[in-house]
């Protein structure tokens, strides 16, 4: 971690990052990016270029060819002396380091450092404190450690030895550690000598008090005073992979809630409200794991169950229930249910979010299972009564999983994202919106409004009445700005003003385009990651967007920057598919092009992402796709066409019901069109490969190309059925697999009942064999077909390997370039 202690320093270099005060505009596709700002550090002016080891993107022009837009990129070229090299890759040599820090008050930062101490930073002072001086255990605490501290500032839970099994909630152990005198003892179950009665699913102090929620085997537990270390058993019928209590299951942890831990305390820390997940009725799969070669324990194989509803099967039942901890305390009845939504019935319903508007209501969101109903529901503790705030319907698709609302407890208004029509044919943009109550009735005012998305609300300072947000740019989706809008109903929409459009990093004064934060619980301060497209660099403002101190530079990746030699140019295109739509196109060049020679070069195509998601962002990444571009002379395509998401409903929702049909047809289309743009490109030798998703496109693409656009693949992990894929995802893009719903739509978007068009392209197959999400039967099936139709491929199988594929990095790399190698050559 860099911390800058200087505050002199920090405020200089600050005043160059500080957004104009008029800078009230909403997000803008045609901005001029990167504006120098007259003011910058003396540290800053001194520095030397030859320091400047980030990939940099400079505009140079712009060029219209037969109707493809093309801007032209520069990666700038300093003293490197060497080719990007795969050993770096598999070393994480450019993984951005994390921001380590957690808000602990309004001025306060807790963080580790590498020796797995706990260190207190106030942002006034700049002062630091060691939490753990001199602490005799913190050597003997295995892995990472990470700290949280408890509201009163005496204790801190240290977490370590955390472990995963495939498709299983993690365990890990905790210790209480007494800041005062520095004495410590270890958080376990009490009630039985179990033999793993240390290692608890998790372990959380309730925020408003000095009290510990812990769950052990799927029920949750009470420390009121961790002194004591008594605990008080909150629930009482958890079962392993059957039910849950305040801890997610398999479906609500992947695909819905996307967390271990499902409870919410109250405000003021005296109600807990906890989610339950009953699997009985959801059908298992279960998953070999062969465990460490030559290990007597794994003389037979284990198997591993977990509860995964497929498309159309039982989805789990799922209860938000109440309780007050005082009332626990003097055992007295306290737990309560939340009824459903009026009209949503059990089995058929998921629980997507959920918040305390007071101390005495909780507020959740439930969906239908098809994902195009969605109602905000207001349970009142006290009274034990329920009434709907807001119902949200979609008719032409699915609604995206609504997150938490924020609410204003004093005038019952409530902040969230919903689906805004901008009028025109790009359908439905998400945009922030106020609901307020009236008479009974939910009046939705749009804050903002245009043909962009916002992806995140992140505060809602009352005080000041501002909403902070991270939304995209107008026909820019790969970007990714914060931005603050204000929240006066009356004059809604409003302009948002950007905050980050001029801020630039510290060290080289490179922009940030992609960001992401986090605020501390009065919006006084707040921690902001530039992502990229420079290296990424952490840093802390304060309310006015001074930049108060620079957390993290990556100094790491920049030394290693500086041994590269060579990094492709990037070039970004925009071509006509259909009805005036575009395909954003984003390509690498190889570092040793010359358009003063005729050398021609590989093609590429990498898939990624989702229906929802922008596969091309400004994200700082130098991953194996850098190195098979810088090293091996290969170009390579990242394609976001039809199907793609942050550009508008209709494009995004174009596949709904019918995956696999035109986003592959844009697939095809686009890369013939840069066959035949670029002459450099060899049409002779293009091939394709994605993973879990992309994985699928790879293969449908391959499937359908018949003019063989493509003469080779590789899929990692694919999707190759969505009767095999979780119901939650299958069913929002796919709904039923029924005769009377679209069990047409699944039969033609699957991959393996058209497997005759790979006879003639080299594919080849890759998959761990414990992917809990993608399930290796994916793989399998796929291989039936086409070992059924005797069609030769190549297939790479690792045991015991989830779906990021982490223990055999350096295997599944040197296998995926050789057999581009093998591709390429033999198409010459």
């Amino acid at each position: 971690m860099g911390l800058r202690h200087d505050a002199m320093e920090a405020n200089r270099s600050a005043l160059a990052d500080t957004p104009n005060a008029q800078n009230e505009h909403p997000p803008r596709g045609d901005r001029k990016r990167g504006r120098e700002r007259e003011k910058m550090s003396w540290t800053q002016n001194k520095r030397p270029v030859a320091a400047a080891v980030a990939m940099v993107a400079v505009v140079l022009m712009l060029v219209v060819m037969g109707g493809i837009m093309i801007k032209y990129t520069l990666t700038e070229a300093w003293h490197r002396r060497a080719h990007l090299r795969l050993e770096d890759i598999i070393a994480d040599e450019f993984t951005p380091v994390a921001f380590n820090g957690t808000w602990v008050s309004e001025s306060d930062i807790m963080f580790r450092d590498k020796g797995n101490n706990a260190i207190l930073l106030n942002l006034y002072s700049r002062s630091t404190k060691l939490l753990t001086s001199n602490f005799h255990v913190i050597p003997t605490l295995s892995g990472d450690v990470e700290y949280s501290m408890s509201r009163s500032k005496h204790f801190l839970l240290a977490m370590h030895n955390r472990t995963k099994l495939p498709g299983q909630l993690a365990v890990a152990q905790y210790e209480i550690i007494n800041i005062r005198n520095q004495t410590n003892q270890s958080l376990r179950y009490e009630n039985y000598p179990n033999e793993d009665r240390h290692l608890l699913q998790f372990a959380m102090w309730n925020s408003r008090r000095s009290e510990i929620i812990m769950a052990y085997h799927n029920d949750l537990y009470y420390v009121p005073n961790p002194a004591l270390n008594i605990q008080i058993q909150l629930t009482h019928t958890g079962q392993p992979n059957v039910i849950f209590h305040g801890v997610t299951d398999y479906l609500y942890r992947e695909a819905i809630l996307k967390t271990d831990v499902a409870i919410w305390l109250s405000p003021n820390g005296q109600r807990l409200a906890y989610g339950s997940f009953n699997n009985t009725h959801v059908q298992a799969t279960y998953i070999t794991y062969y465990g460490k070669p030559g290990s007597l324990h794994y003389q037979y194989p284990h198997n591993l169950q977990i509860r995964y509803p497929k498309a159309g099967t039982p989805l789990p039942t799922v209860t938000l229930s109440v309780l007050d901890l005082e009332y626990k305390l003097q055992k007295r009845l306290s737990t309560l249910y939340a009824p459903l939504p009026r009209g949503m019935l059990q089995g058929d319903v998921l629980l997507t979010a959920v918040a305390w508007m007071n101390n005495d209501e909780i507020a959740s969101v439930w969906m239908d299972r098809l994902q195009t109903r969605a109602v905000v529901t207001v349970f009142n503790y006290d009274k034990g009564s329920r009434h709907d705030l807001l119902r949200v319907n979609e008719e032409a698709g699915w609604l995206p999983l609504l997150a938490a609302p924020f609410f204003s407890s004093e005038d019952q208004r409530m902040v969230l994202i919903l689906p805004q029509d901008q009028g025109d044919r790009e359908g439905k943009f998400p945009h922030v919106c106020l609901v307020q109550q009236n008479q009974g009735n939910a009046l939705i005012r749009p804050l903002t409004m245009g043909k962009y998305s916002v992806k995140k609300i992140l505060a809602w300072d009352k005080q000041h009445n501002k909403i902070y947000f991270l939304a995209t740019e107008i026909d820019s989706p790969s970007i990714q700005h914060l931005y603050s809008v204000s929240d006066d109903q009356w004059r809604a929409p409003n302009t948002p003003a950007c905050i980050t459009c001029h801020i630039r990093t510290s060290e080289i004064g490179m922009p940030c385009q992609y960001n992401s934060a986090s605020f501390n619980d009065d919006n006084s301060f707040y921690m902001l990651n530039c992502e990229g497209p420079g290296v990424p660099e952490i840093s802390i403002f304060d309310r006015s967007h001074m930049r108060v101190i620079v957390w993290e530079k990556n100094a790491k990746i920049r030394t290693a920057l500086q041994k590269v030699g060579h990094l492709p140019t990037k070039q970004y295109l925009q071509i006509e598919i259909a009805d005036g739509v575009k395909a954003h196109v984003e390509l690498r060049i190889p570092p040793d092009y010359n358009p003063k020679k005729n050398k021609k070069y590989p093609l590429l195509v990498y898939l990624s992402g989702s229906p929802e998601t922008c596969p091309i962002t400004e994200k700082f990444s130098v991953q194996w796709n850098d190195y098979i571009t810088g090293s091996k002379n290969v170009v390579l395509a990242r394609i976001s066409a039809r199907g793609s998401g942050l550009r508008g409903s209709t494009l995004s929702k174009i596949i709904y019901r019918q995956l696999g049909s035109v986003e592959i047809n844009d697939i095809i289309y686009v890369t013939r069109n840069l066959q035949d743009l670029f002459t450099f490109i060899d049409k002779s030798r293009t091939a394709i490969w994605g993973k879990h998703f992309g994985g699928y496109l790879t293969t449908m693409t391959l499937l359908k190309d018949v003019e063989h656009t493509f003469q080779c693949g590789l899929a990692v992990s694919p999707i190759t059925d969505w009767l095999y894929y979780d119901a939650v995802r299958s069913e929002r893009y796919m709904r039923l697999p029924t005769i009377q719903d679209n069990l047409a739509g699944y039969i033609d978007a699957s991959l393996t009942n058209k497997v005759e068009n790979l006879r003639y392209k080299k594919f080849m197959l890759i998959h761990g064999t414990a992917d809990s999400s993608v399930h290796y039967q994916h793989s399998m099936m796929l291989a039936k077909a086409l070992e059924q139709n005797g069609i030769l491929f190549s297939q790479s199988s690792y045991p015991d390997e989830e779906m990021n594929l982490k223990g055999v990095t350096s295997h599944l790399y040197f296998t995926m370039e050789k057999f581009f190698d093998d591709c390429f050559s033999s198409s010459t």
